[in-house]
């Protein structure tokens, strides 16, 4: 276990469906936050929204009424209005070409001035596959090949790569990025597979688990898969969250002191469970915020 102690970098999403295309209300929002002490933002993936009409027994939540960004676009457009840290919570990787990933990845971080975090997931919907033209179901081992790839044009001038899934051939992207390479965080679930994966491949993981004793049976098999492969456990960043909750912010401290003592280096402030405006939203981020770094 981790010092519980340590200090813990703070993060937010950005509520896209509550700011919309209004720069000012964007601006606010991010001088509002970072204000408070949170270090870093998220923005989340989803290129397509199904309609449940047309597939029964959907689970969502990403339908035709949720409104969802294309990352890498508006994490470029954030980065000319904030100096907090940028992340992608999470790009769906295996729907997308490993190059033109590593050369968006690239620009961003370079616009940043090497601020900027790619979280990645192997994805669960079968229509954002069909439409975006990928294979579902070789997704974990295409997804593994990927970061190998990217990881190679992010720091190599000229790449020649022959694999599975991708073939380059004397080939690069210029400029490159300014961390090199580009820290990659993985989102898993408790599957096994994808624990181990994180364990072998990942900079960071961010997992769909809260804090608890499946949290530490799960870390415990990313920790060994992280030693098979001859990597220091400690060197994968554990990013975790905790959910805002309408009635309050008393847990907030409690469970961030679980999420330290888990050995977590981030944690976001999740607003996702929040009803009411953009404005409810800061004041829940910024109160929460501000309760951590006055304690």
């Amino acid at each position: 276990m981790s010092d519980p102690t340590a200090a813990v970098q703070l993060g937010a999403g950005f509520p896209r469906e509550l700011v919309g295309s209004d720069r000012g209300a964007a601006r606010a929002y991010l001088d509002a936050i970072a204000a408070a002490g949170v270090g870093y933002l998220s923005v989340s993936d989803h290129v397509i929204g199904a309609d449940p009409a047309c597939h029964p027994g959907w689970p969502g939540p990403y339908d035709l009424g949720r409104p969802s960004s294309e990352p890498t676009v508006l994490l470029g457009y954030l980065s000319a209005l904030t100096d907090l840290e940028l992340a992608s919570g999470i790009v769906v990787l295996p729907t997308r070409p490993a190059a033109l990933v590593a050369k968006q990845a690239a620009e961003i971080d370079a616009l940043t001035g090497g601020r900027f975090t790619l979280g990645v997931g192997l994805g669960w919907s079968p229509v954002d596959f069909e439409a975006m033209g990928a294979d579902m179901h070789t997704r974990g081992a295409r997804f593994e090949e990927q970061i190998e790839v990217m990881r190679r044009l992010w720091t190599e001038p000229v790449v020649t790569f022959a694999g599975r899934f991708h073939t380059v051939t004397g080939a690069g992207i210029n400029p490159r990025p300014v961390q090199q390479p580009i820290p990659v965080a993985i989102a898993t679930t408790d599957a096994p597979a994808a624990l181990r994966r994180a364990g072998r491949i990942g900079d960071g993981w961010i997992p769909a688990i809260p804090v608890g004793p499946g949290l530490d049976a799960a870390k415990a098999i990313v920790d060994r898969a992280a030693r098979d492969a001859g990597r220091d456990p400690g060197s994968i960043r554990l990013e975790g969250s905790i959910a805002l909750r309408p009635q309050g912010r008393d847990h907030v401290l409690t469970e961030l002191d679980a999420w330290r003592a888990a050995g977590a280096r981030r944690v976001l402030l999740s607003t996702t469970e929040l009803d009411g405006g953009l404005d409810a939203h800061v004041e829940a981020i910024t109160g929460a915020a501000r309760a951590v770094r006055g304690r």
